[in-house]
């Protein structure tokens, strides 16, 4: 529908013209939906369920990286051969290039390093400074636990203050 009208204005007129759509016609119940597409499937993926956006896989490959530069995974190789490992006891390195979200990488990856801690070499008197930094290593298989507390012999003792006045 079109309308138009002249409007008066100094030093002549103009017209305006307004174009109005026709109105939609009603919904019915013999309205025909189509279907939904399936979403596709994100180009870093494959139909094997493989993750394969580069930065991705490299960033998993250097937490894995992390993972097998420390003693405890080189005290592990050392003393459990291939052939008898087993995956319910042993750590099992997560696969890098499973399909997973961050949240299931992150907790895959954080389990794998804390069963390599308990393959972490005792400490000894001959390595103060791992000791210190509050390292967990694995004795006669039991975890013990040592701090720059526990090394710290000369440290007052507060236990006794009767000699002490807030004079």
């Amino acid at each position: 529908m079109v309308a138009s009208w002249t409007v008066p204005a100094a030093g002549g007129s103009y017209s305006i013209f307004v174009t109005r759509k026709a109105p939609r016609p009603a919904a019915t119940s013999q309205t025909i939906k189509e279907p939904v597409a399936e979403p596709e499937r994100s180009s870093r993926t494959t139909a094997a369920g493989l993750e394969t956006d580069p930065h991705k896989l490299r960033q998993r490959m250097k937490q894995i990286h992390f993972g097998k530069s420390t003693k405890g995974y080189e005290a592990y190789r050392s003393l459990v051969p291939t052939c008898e490992r087993d995956a319910s006891v042993h750590p099992v390195t997560p696969r890098h290039d499973q399909l997973c979200s961050k949240r299931s990488w992150d907790a895959q990856v954080r389990q794998w390093r804390r069963q390599l801690h308990e393959w972490d070499p005792p400490c000894d008197s001959g390595s103060e400074k791992a000791c210190s930094e509050g390292t967990a290593a694995t004795s006669g298989g039991q975890r013990t636990y040592s701090s720059w507390a526990s090394e710290c012999s000369d440290a007052p003792d507060y236990q006794d203050l009767s000699g002490f006045s807030l004079d």
